[in-house]
């Protein structure tokens, strides 16, 4: 639950003045975060003002409840709240500790024995009985996916996508795949290979994820060599036109190289006004690349979007890469959306980016992002990491890595962190990571 600050003399797309508002009766179950005041700035500069919080009931299963206080409080009359465990309380008067547990009612809510929080009788709300009636309550189809064999040849990829519907395998055999068309994705689809499965193409773009589409890629080659020199060249892009349906993207098992037509080859491109539920990579390879793996950087309003919301990147290899690994961007300074989550565990990076075309001049770039955790990893000849850490609480952890490289970390802004960082592997030792094993790519 947040309560933020307002823009004096605020126009409507801003932040209205907090007034005359009541939260009473509450019941907050393992919430990790009430934030009052927030957004306290220059521009938000007048605190909450004639608001009630009462009988409220804040309950943490495991640590106590934090209540983050930013600004002048006292335009807030706090009564008669409980929490279960000492804690730091946001006033002097208007909480007090009940350590009680939970009672499960019949009707599925969470109660204390004492009377505070939520008192709900009867039924509890569903799908079925809330919102109006002229917005359809859509559920996820039962129609199971098909699985569409391929055979090596000219366009019979883009043949089969074409043909395929919502959730579909595609599985191809093993043999060459040579694409003279853009594969448009309208819709979520799997390409499955085997080993010896090798797909090349002549077009700026492989695949292009348009709105409501999403894709899943498994045990696949990917050749970029015989690809047009274009300077908008990427293997997987988004649509260049604003998405309202967010998509997933997952790359498991493959080998992605030869993206030199260009000094400006990426892997991943994406464009404004898109966004990525999921950006996954796993046991995968890349290599001898002029751009980017992931950019994920088109959000330049600075007005608090960004790109991708979890970022997972784990067991990968990462050689001759002339831009960046990673470039995520989440700009301004509105902690109203603060951008999700990394993720990197036992990877490898290689002689990554030291083109001259990478604007970042880093091996990863991090910007605005709000929870990263870099681990069991090894930066061998590379750029480093450069991490800009803004708004909310930012958190980063950088731990069970070696740096074998003159650069390591430039970081500004708090909430970074690092440990068990070596410079190199003693000779004819091995470094274990925090699960005991070996460091790097397993």
């Amino acid at each position: 639950m947040t309560i933020i600050n307002f823009v004096p003399n605020s126009h409507l797309n801003r932040y209205v003045p907090v007034k005359e508002s009541n939260i009473s009766n509450n019941t907050f179950v393992d919430c990790s975060h009430i934030e009052l005041g927030a957004g306290n700035d220059k521009e938000r500069s007048e605190a909450p003002q004639t608001t009630t919080i009462k009988n409220n009931l804040f309950y943490r299963n495991s640590t106590p409840q934090h209540f983050g206080k930013y600004a002048d409080l006292s335009g807030i009359t706090f009564e008669n709240n409980v929490v279960n465990k000492p804690t730091d309380f946001p006033s002097k008067t208007g909480f007090s500790v009940v350590e009680s547990k939970l009672i499960t009612q019949n009707n599925g809510t969470k109660e204390i024995k004492e009377n505070i929080g939520a008192k709900i009788t009867g039924s509890v709300a569903t799908r079925e009985t809330t919102g109006v009636k002229w917005y359809p309550k859509t559920t996820t189809s039962n129609q199971k996916p098909k699985t569409i064999k391929v055979t090596a040849g000219l366009n019979t990829l883009f043949d089969a996508v074409k043909n395929s519907t919502s959730g579909d395998i595609i599985q191809l055999s093993a043999g060459n795949y040579h694409l003279t068309k853009i594969i448009q994705l309208t819709h979520p689809v799997a390409i499955k290979g085997q080993e010896g499965t090798t797909i090349t193409f002549e077009t700026t773009h492989l695949f292009v994820i348009e709105n409501e589409g999403g894709l899943r890629l498994e045990n696949l080659t990917i050749d970029g060599k015989l690809a047009s020199d274009s300077p908008l060249n990427a293997v997987i892009a988004t649509s260049k036109y604003a998405m309202n349906k967010n998509y997933s993207l997952f790359i498991d098992n493959c080998t992605i190289t030869n993206l030199m037509v260009n000094n400006v080859f990426n892997v991943f491109k994406v464009a404004a006004s898109t966004f990525a539920d999921t950006v996954s990579i796993t046991n995968s390879t890349f290599s001898k690349i002029s751009g980017s793996v992931i950019a994920l950087d088109k959000e330049t309003d600075d007005i608090g979007l960004y790109n991708a919301e979890t970022i997972l990147i784990d067991n990968c290899s990462f050689s001759d890469i002339e831009g960046s690994v990673l470039t995520s961007y989440r700009g301004g300074s509105d902690e109203s959306t603060t951008a999700g989550l990394l993720a990197i565990n036992h990877s490898e990076f290689k002689n990554v980016g030291f083109g001259k075309n990478n604007a970042s001049k880093a091996a990863i770039s991090l910007w605005g992002l709000q929870n990263t955790e870099i681990k069991n990893s090894i930066f061998s000849n590379s750029r480093g990491i450069n991490m800009v850490m803004t708004v909310g609480e930012p958190k980063a952890e950088v731990h069970h890595c070696i740096f074998n490289q003159k650069e390591d970390f430039s970081i500004k802004g708090d909430g970074f962190s690092q440990n068990n960082i070596s410079k190199e592997a003693p000779e004819g030792k091995t470094i274990l990571g925090d699960d005991k094993t070996a460091i790097g790519k397993k």
